[in-house]
């Protein structure tokens, strides 16, 4: 087959690499395999192209005569993605033939994708009364080829001011109050303003037909609304900190698809109509309590704590994540979490319901660093702590279910029969488990060498350091699977938190000689 030089292949599942030749050919020999071809025009690749161009301008004016200074700035950005290519699925390939065509089942499916956005934005800042009060105000205005109306900007503003307070107690350095308000925007996925055709056969003739999947010509951007308000604290000398905030964050216009009835002719339709809130609190904190000549300690720590609630839902709740409610699920529902799992439960009428049994999101997460410098050496350390988030944890189902759990055995009573027994019963609630954790992040211990070793040994070196550091060193957890941070499907806002059959963590020791000349 003809291909490009350096053009790759890959058998479904297993990456088998890439050959490169003069002729620019390959074979292949995968018996009884599937094996992906990406083609496009001939060749075997995709080709995916992204431009963008940004001009801005950005004036001071700092009048002698007057107390204050403004920054004005201003500027466009134009973007532009392409996508083009196809991919080409064999299955059921004769033993000895490396060609797509060899397949009992071939599929070809092209993707072509051309997206264009515009944005203008300006800001002004006014920094007066002795550079205590700071106000900030401006807008960015934004269009793009997936929204419905293709030349229509959207404006999205925002707003800021802060104000400083110094030398108010002896033990109070700093006070400064700040608060905020601002909206961004999220544009339409590809194609959700779009009814796709599709190919298809009748009476013997190759046709087009409409998708069951309804566009929405007068789609708009997903808005994002934040309030935001807080304080930052410098105590005793400056050797203390602590950052104070709270925010409020709405979502509106989220795009969702919505069924639709028969006699419309479409099974769904892309449309804007949730909404969602996350409400939070976020504290900082440092402090120093040794600082000498020779000898610092500095100690940092940091909470965070966030609520999500559906606010509208003009569609019924709905299941987005999990592999359905006998082994929990995550639910889309109004006025409940956005990340909550649900699953069966059983009644005392013998009747079994679903109901809300956790939630993915933490009820809070704080993180504890120490940095310890004395002389040449320096000790760092960093702790994770994280209370609440519950884990579907399939693993353990799985173990239970084909009877080689560690706490399986013969006797009814085992912990193992026990929980596979209740899950015959209906009660999901057997394996959605807490995944609260402690986790020893990173210990380094350092040594940086003294400049009389360095310019004994000679070859020009100006600094050299040592180290020794960890990763991952301790988890202390009750969770009952390999490791509470699992997601069985990525890093996602929601449907994370499920556990099937991962691949255990890994613990990691460096050693560093770090030198420089």
């Amino acid at each position: 087959a003809e291909a490009l030089p350096g053009a790759s292949v890959r058998v479904v599942g297993t990456t088998l690499g890439t050959y490169t030749s003069d002729e620019g050919r390959f074979s292949l020999l995968v018996p009884d395999t599937d094996v992906q071809l990406n083609i496009r025009r001939g060749a075997w690749r995709h080709r995916n192209v992204n431009t963008n161009l940004n001009f801005g301008l950005v004036h001071s004016f700092t009048p002698a005569t007057l107390p204050f200074s403004a920054t004005t700035s201003a500027g466009i950005q134009r973007e532009r993605r392409e996508l083009d290519g196809t991919s080409i699925l064999a299955r059921g390939l004769i033993p000895g033939q490396s060609g797509v065509d060899q397949g009992s089942s071939v599929a070809v499916t092209p993707v072509r994708q051309q997206v264009k956005d515009l944005a203008y934005y300006a800001q002004e800042e006014l920094l007066m009364l002795d550079e205590r009060l700071l106000l900030t105000a401006g807008f960015r205005a934004d269009r793009s080829t997936n929204n419905g109306d293709v030349d229509k900007f959207s404006l999205f503003p925002k707003l800021s001011a802060s104000y400083r307070i110094s030398d108010l107690t002896t033990m109070l350095d700093e006070m400064k109050l700040r608060v905020a308000f601002g909206q961004s925007g999220n544009p339409a996925i590809y194609g959700a303003k779009f009814t796709s055709l599709l190919t298809t056969v009748y009476d013997d003739e190759t046709g087009v037909r409409v998708g069951l999947v309804a566009g929405d010509p007068d789609i708009t951007p997903e808005r994002q609304t934040e309030i935001e308000g807080g304080v930052d604290l410098t105590l005793f000398g400056g050797r203390s900190s602590l950052t104070l905030t709270g925010y409020q964050k709405s979502i509106e216009d989220l795009i969702l698809l919505r069924n639709l009835a028969p006699s419309s002719g479409f099974a769904q339709q892309f449309f804007n109509g949730a909404a969602l809130r996350n409400r939070g609190v976020e504290i900082t904190a440092a402090v120093t309590p040794i600082e000498s000549a020779t000898s610092t300690w500095i100690s940092r720590a940091t909470f965070s704590r966030n609520v999500s609630e559906i606010t509208k839902l003009p569609v019924p709740a709905f299941n987005t994540g999990g592999f359905g409610v006998s082994l929990g699920a995550f639910q889309i529902a109004k006025g409940k979490s956005a990340t909550q799992i649900v699953g069966r439960t059983r009644n005392a009428d013998n009747s079994i319901t679903v109901v809300q049994l956790g939630d993915a999101a933490p009820d809070f997460q704080m993180a504890f660093a120490n940095e310890l410098n004395w002389h040449s050496w320096r000790l760092y350390g960093l702790v994770d702590w994280k209370k609440g988030g519950d884990i579907i944890n399939l693993t353990e189902f799985l173990y239970d279910a084909a009877g080689n759990a560690p706490d399986y055995s013969d006797d009814p009573n085992s912990p193992g029969q026990r929980r596979i027994t209740r899950w015959g019963q209906g009660f999901t609630r057997e394996y959605i488990q807490d995944g609260s954790y402690v986790k020893v992040r990173e210990i380094s211990l350092a040594y940086t060498l003294p400049p009389g070793i360095l310019r004994f040994a000679g070859g020009g070196a100006r600094t050299a350091r040592l180290e020794l550091s960890g990763r991952n060193l301790l988890t202390f957890s009750d969770y009952r699977g390999l490791d509470p941070e699992v997601s069985n499907f990525g890093n996602q806002a929601i449907a994370r938190n499920i556990d099937v059959a991962p691949y255990p963590p890994s613990r990691s020791i460096f050693f560093t000689v770090d030198v420089e000349f």
